[in-house]
């Protein structure tokens, strides 16, 4: 029995190891197997593995990307189908391809990824777990999914232009105005009007789905009922409304020193309803209004352009004015006028802001020179011909003119030499009882002009003397520079901290000088001089000239009264500091000046004082 047993137990023993030995063998082979099997598909697409249910296993990168390229190309070689009313809409493909994306003009295939996600498979780990993972796609299969876009914007396009007539938009009630005959508005109410739209979410979600199988099929296509916010009942009740706006008419719109005036026609086109939380307005349409404001006011808005500064040394190689915008808010503006109708005005002023732009360039933000720090402006209307060239010149000699922080301005040494070698013209002038042609006659509306620049900077005044009479160039009296070589010049001192930039400008009768600077946050106060003490002006004086045929007579100076006047200038500077000083000017009493042609000027004149 023992032997029996013994014998039994060897034979389990032996059957144990000859079953361990093949195992081990089996193994082993499957080992290598796997290996092999690894190797094989090394550069391939593992076999279990499908894109978007289509056979690529065994296949390398290229190849599958070529067979999705090529299934898309046919089923998409008719392009796409949409059905509507029984009738069959056919949008044409264009093919567009780029690295890894397949593109249809409306639908775009992501192939590379797709190709990507299932070469990877079967790839990643160690190599023990990249045997049971083979096994794992052998046996079971995977499957990796295609992503798809649809471009709904580029379908909405293309099917509203062909289905043209059945996609529009909703239109609200609205008033519709006539003007009668007799000038009196009639307000009507036109009917609002149903509309409808595609379903593009429909649309998207069903290509989306048909691009998964690579199968496209027509789409039905569906409208969306698309519904007005407005309807007559809504619109009706804002009629007496209208009509109380349009009684208002013609409505003053005030701006810039400038009136406008908005007519009943006018501004009926702006009048409309529209939709809030509280039921149906009435309001002015912004989209209308625009286009009669830019007609309205042209040449007035303007944009902001930014300037440029280019010195050679120290001297201006370049410069380029920045140009100052003027920007109408047009809804704010709109707001008032409907506020000003609400409450029966019938004048509004508009919201315009000016917009300063800066000087660009290395020099100016070296030298501070970004802004504008102060303007002057005089009018020389009826200048006969030599003054205007001597005010041009003058005005072109100051142009681009440099002051260093605490450097001072000097107006004569600036002109230079004033004869007729550096281009100065001979014009009348009155000079010590004498009528006499002298060269640079007319340069004191530059000094004058430069003058009112100075104050509106804030700057210092070193140097200043008023005419001995007024002179309706330079009204108003008191804000006057007069100049004569040697004695007096007209003086001021740059004490801003930064360079200060003159720049000077002819636009048809005025002169106007520009200053530009850094503001360093002084406040001028009003330049407004008060006139007082006056005295009748004297008879008419008549200076002959030859500029004139003879006999014919034009007065170039109205009479005006002598007065006296007085100029506070109040400056207020950054850190709470005020300095003010007081310009005092005495004018004696001046006639009218009328100038006579004559043949041959006399050798002396009649006239007392100075006057250029």
């Amino acid at each position: 029995m023992m032997k029996f047993l013994a014998s039994k137990q060897g034979k389990r023993a032996r059957a144990f190891l000859i079953l361990s030995f093949c195992a081990v063998v089996f193994f082993g082979f499957a080992a290598l197997s796997a290996s092999a099997y690894q190797e094989k598909y090394a550069d391939r697409i593992h076999p279990g593995v499908t894109i978007q249910d289509l056979e690529v296993a065994g296949m390398s990168k290229e190849q599958a990307f070529q067979t999705l390229d090529n299934k898309a190309d046919e089923a998409l070689k008719d392009g796409l189908r949409f059905s509507y009313q029984g009738n069959i809409v056919v949008l044409p493909v264009i093919l567009r391809k780029a690295d890894g994306t397949h593109g249809h003009q409306f639908i775009d295939f992501n192939f590379k990824q797709a190709v990507d996600d299932a070469y990877t498979k079967g790839k990643e780990g160690s190599a023990p777990e990249k045997v049971l993972e083979g096994i794992k796609l052998f046996v079971f299969s995977t499957d990796v999914p295609l992503e798809t876009r649809v471009d709904e914007s580029a379908l909405e396009k293309e099917l509203k232009n062909k289905l043209a007539n059945v996609f529009v938009a909703p239109q609200d009630a609205k008033l519709d105005f006539e003007i009668s005959k007799t000038g009196k508005a009639i307000v009507t109410v036109q009917s609002e009007q149903q509309g409808s739209a595609l379903d593009l979410l429909f649309l998207s979600n069903t290509l989306k789905s048909q691009a998964k199988d690579l199968n496209f099929i027509a789409v039905q296509v569906n409208p969306k009922a698309l519904y007005p916010s407005l309807s007559s009942k809504d619109v009706e009740p804002l009629i007496s409304q209208a009509e109380s706006w349009l009684k208002r008419a013609p409505l003053k719109l005030v701006g810039e020193g400038k009136t406008w005036s908005i007519d009943e026609k006018m501004l009926s086109r702006w009048i409309t309803a529209s939709s809030s939380n509280a039921g149906a307005v009435l309001t002015l349409d912004s989209k209308v209004a625009k286009s009669d404001f830019d007609a309205l006011m042209k040449g007035i808005l303007q944009e902001p352009k930014n300037g440029k500064l280019v010195l050679e040394g120290e001297q201006v190689k370049e410069f380029i004015a920045p140009q100052q915008g003027i920007i109408l808010n047009l809804q704010a503006s709109l707001e008032r006028v409907e506020q000003s109708l609400g409450r029966g005005a019938t004048s509004t002023d508009l919201e315009l802001r000016r917009e300063t732009p800066v000087i660009e360039g290395t020099d100016a933000e070296r030298l501070g020179i970004r802004e504008v720090v102060g303007l002057g402006r005089s009018d020389f209307s009826g200048s006969p011909t030599n003054r205007r060239k001597n005010i041009a010149l003058g005005a072109s000699r100051l142009n681009g003119i440099i002051l260093a922080p605490d450097e001072e301005f000097s107006m004569l040494k600036a002109l230079g030499t004033i004869d007729q070698k550096h281009g100065w013209l001979p014009e009348l002038v009155i000079k010590e009882g004498k009528t006499v042609p002298e060269d640079g006659g007319g340069l004191c509306q530059i000094g004058t002009t430069a003058f009112r620049a100075a104050l509106d900077s804030g700057l210092l005044i070193t140097q200043r003397r008023n005419h001995s009479y007024r002179v309706r160039y330079y009204e108003p009296a008191g804000t006057d520079a007069t100049i004569y070589d040697p004695q007096p010049d007209f003086r001021f001192k740059n004490d801003t901290g930064n360079s200060v930039l003159i720049t000077t400008a002819i636009r048809e009768d005025e002169v106007v000088f520009t200053f530009w600077g850094t503001k360093d946050g002084r406040v001028v106060g009003e330049i407004k001089p008060r006139i007082f003490n006056i005295v009748p002006p004297p008879p008419k004086k008549t200076i002959p000239t030859t500029d004139l045929p003879v006999g014919r007579t034009k007065c170039t100076e109205s009479a005006h009264a002598g007065a006296d006047a007085s100029l506070d200038y109040v400056v207020t500077y950054a850190n709470g500091e005020v300095k003010k000083e007081t310009f005092n000017s005495h004018y004696v009493p001046w006639g009218a000046v009328c100038l006579v042609g004559v043949e041959k000027m006399p050798e002396e004149g009649a006239a007392s004082g100075v006057v250029n």
